[in-house]
């Protein structure tokens, strides 16, 4: 989040041209991870604006336990998304338009590194495009548990090289229980 404003964070909707900031957000800022990537993550509070717009609903995953990869389901292949700032196409100044792009990246799993809160994959081509503005965009695995099953695998930190780096499932979803307890009322 470094260099970015709060209140700059939010979901543009297509639909109405409206852009819906958030209400607040959530970070780890624990000690015991302070070199861990997972310190790289936010979570940003949409729940209110979503319960009130199908239209901002609809944009968001619905992260259950079941839908999310563990450390010991079979991976045959990732599923990696992200939107390189090179691909963007941000006019909003002369033009009025913000066209966005994504990038669907295939990767093979690529063993475990040091910090147990990341998950790496490597390409199955070569990246074309540099791939600064990934982080964030999502990550999904295919998985084999007696047949196929797509799981959310993480959200996307860092890309390069060869390689995906990701936060992994269970790790974002311990944040988000976290800013789920803090904003319960």
């Amino acid at each position: 989040m470094a260099g970015v404003s709060i209140v700059d964070v939010g979901v543009l909707v297509s639909e109405t041209q409206a852009f819906i900031s958030s209400a607040g957000y959530t970070y780890c800022n624990s000690p015991k991870l302070a070199d861990s990537d997972y310190t790289d993550l936010s979570a940003f509070e949409f729940t209110r604006q979503a319960d009130n717009s199908s239209e901002i609903e609809r944009t968001f995953f619905h992260f259950d336990n079941a839908a999310a990869l563990s450390d010991g389901d079979d991976v045959i292949l990732y599923l990696a998304f992200g939107c390189a700032f090179a691909d963007q196409n941000y006019d909003v100044a002369e033009a009025n338009c913000v066209g966005r792009a994504v990038r669907a990246l295939l990767c093979d799993p690529n063993g475990q590194i040091s910090d147990p809160a990341v998950g790496r994959c490597k390409l199955l081509s070569e990246m074309h495009v540099d791939p600064n503005g990934f982080s964030g965009g999502p990550v999904f695995a295919i998985v084999f548990d007696g047949h196929l099953t797509l799981k959310f695998a993480g959200v996307i930190n860092r890309a390069g090289g060869s390689f995906v780096h990701f936060i992994k499932a269970p790790y974002v979803r311990r944040l988000l229980d976290f800013a789920v307890s803090s904003y319960a009322i």
